[in-house]
């Protein structure tokens, strides 16, 4: 079952994930920032994504690590969260579907390294990037 929570691009979401699992779960135009995140490590909370798309779009072209076809569909999955400035992933459903490198691609494309500092098990934290 797809469940998509779908705001007016300023609304808050004020939502408990503390214990679920968000498998075949979107957020459109939605303010995260009240959100409490599932404790599920396979959850990645990334803030300023938009930026981060943003910036990964002008990048792309230039890695010649990707297939043309990787490179289609990463486009495609970025340009759908152009709008969104929160988001909270679930990378096991993200590996199932698209494969291992595809999600190391994705994240690193947004300047977020799965094992950089994520909102997980309810922490907050801003992101920076780690050497």
């Amino acid at each position: 079952m797809d469940i998509t929570f779908e705001g007016n691009g300023q609304q808050k979401l004020i939502a408990n994930f503390e214990n679920c699992i968000l498998d075949g779960v979107r957020f459109v135009s939605c303010d995260l920032t009240q959100c409490i995140p599932p404790k599920s490590k396979n959850h990645l909370y990334v803030e300023q994504v938009s930026a981060r798309v943003k910036n990964a779009l002008t990048k792309i072209d230039d890695d010649p690590t990707l297939s043309e076809d990787d490179r289609k569909v990463l486009v495609r999955s970025l340009r759908k969260l152009e709008h969104m400035e929160q988001y909270i992933f679930n990378t096991a459903q993200m590996k199932k579907i698209y494969g291992d490198f595809f999600v190391e691609q994705f994240f690193s494309s947004l300047d977020f390294p799965v094992n950089c500092c994520a909102k997980r098990a309810g922490e907050r934290y801003p992101c920076t990037k780690t050497s």
